[in-house]
């Protein structure tokens, strides 16, 4: 395995109180995997990437990485958050080179690849612009260019597209597909969405209501390209959509 997270646990203290968010996950991906996770909203998804990244300690569990354990990702991974989180005071290709200039790459260097992912995702002739001048979509091509630019054999994308209106969503599901396919990163995927996660996905974790645990594993054998009305892909969606109702039903009362 590339990456497997083994019973990884975490708890907050609020008001006083003890309060579990992960109860147990593991899960794992395979090299060059396209792994999404599901959940009902609030049930610990991006606290168990911040245990990933190392931005946050579990509890109890362990992370493995290429067959041995590793205190945290930190280091092999490359974390691709909600936000776009791009620097107003740099140019698109100055923040898409960031990672890369930490790592000590040449300066020169390092621009020449950014402008070629850049074009890639169609954003060639904005390689001088500024954050505040772009939209959200182009914003969040810039934050996947740069999480690619970092060169981790392993991304973890947390609901990368979640902020963007359908159409624009569409548009970066293809070029993430597209740079997956030719860079063939390990990838853990958060999203909310359903059927995005089985267009994007190789496999796909549901996670229970907090505390959340893997409820269940659903491999997506389907080739690719999907096509969301494929009768296969709509039963699949289906079945997701009725495992994670169940946990929404289960964290908030059944609907009246």
């Amino acid at each position: 395995m590339k990456i497997a997270v083994k019973g990884i646990v975490k708890s907050f203290s609020h008001n006083g109180v003890n309060l579990r968010v992960l109860d147990g996950v593991t899960l794992h991906a395979r090299e060059g995997e396209f792994v999404t996770i599901l959940g009902p909203s609030g049930c610990g998804k991006s606290t168990l990437f911040n245990i990933i990244a190392g931005l946050l300690p579990p509890d109890a569990g362990e992370i493995w990485i290429d067959g041995a354990p590793v205190p945290d990702g930190r280091g092999y991974i490359a974390y691709m958050q909600q936000k776009d989180l791009l620097l107003p005071w740099r140019t698109v290709v100055d923040n898409a080179v960031l990672g890369l200039e930490v790592q000590g790459t040449p300066r020169e260097m390092a621009r020449s690849l950014a402008r070629d992912l850049l074009a890639r995702v169609g954003l060639q002739g904005f390689e001088d612009a500024f954050p505040a001048q772009l939209s959200g979509g182009m914003r969040q091509r810039v934050a996947l260019v740069r999480t690619v630019l970092t060169g981790k054999e392993i991304l973890l994308l947390d609901e990368p597209f979640g902020a963007l209106d359908a159409m624009t969503r569409l548009v970066l599901q293809q070029y993430i597909l597209r740079m997956w396919q030719e860079f063939r990163r390990t990838v853990l995927f958060v999203t909310h969405d359903i059927e995005e996660a089985v267009l994007l996905s190789d496999r796909i974790y549901v996670l229970s209501a907090r505390p959340a645990r893997v409820k269940e594993e659903v491999g997506v054998d389907l080739p690719r390209p999907r096509q969301v009305t494929d009768p296969a892909f709509v039963t699949l969606k289906g079945r997701l959509l009725a495992l994670i109702q169940d946990e929404m039903k289960e964290a908030f009362g059944h609907a009246r």
